[in-house]
């Protein structure tokens, strides 16, 4: 993957793409509003937030990432993970974090998580690789239990 320039540029373009499929739901009235890169210390992390009828969402978009896959490591030293905590423990916000570039653990996280309530019950019912380098990222997490 190429750094700056052209990478740069084809990172904007995803995440216009992204935006204009979710400025398009303001047409047929699932989205109430949207809110492009707002201003203060609140909103730093996001490219934009919605809000829809269930409450408002966060949107963080990355184009890829170089190895082909986000771990949840990654999305830690790329500031995703504390975009989200931030956000998440100061109101009941959904976050979203968007690439063309997979998450497998956090896809696990999403399907597994809520029929076990915490990651440590997730660990010990399920079992996997890594989860010690997960936990610290996810431990300030509102809505897990670690």
């Amino acid at each position: 993957m190429h750094k700056g320039g052209i990478a740069d540029k084809a990172g904007n373009r995803y995440e216009a793409r992204w935006l204009t499929h979710q400025l398009l739901r303001l047409l047929d009235g699932t989205v109430q509003s949207v809110i492009v890169e707002a201003l203060g210390d609140d909103e730093q992390g996001f490219e934009f937030s919605l809000v829809r009828a269930n409450g408002s969402e966060w949107h963080q978009c990355k184009r890829q990432t170089a190895v082909g896959t986000w771990s949840i490591p990654a999305l830690e030293a790329s500031g995703v993970l504390a975009a989200f905590r931030a956000k998440t423990s100061t109101e009941s916000a959904l976050c979203l974090f968007v690439s063309s570039d997979p998450s497998p653990q956090l896809k696990l996280l999403q399907d597994k998580l809520p029929a076990t309530h915490s990651l440590a019950r997730l660990i010990q019912r399920w079992g996997f690789e890594g989860w010690r380098e997960w936990r610290k990222p996810l431990a300030c997490c509102r809505k897990l239990d670690v």
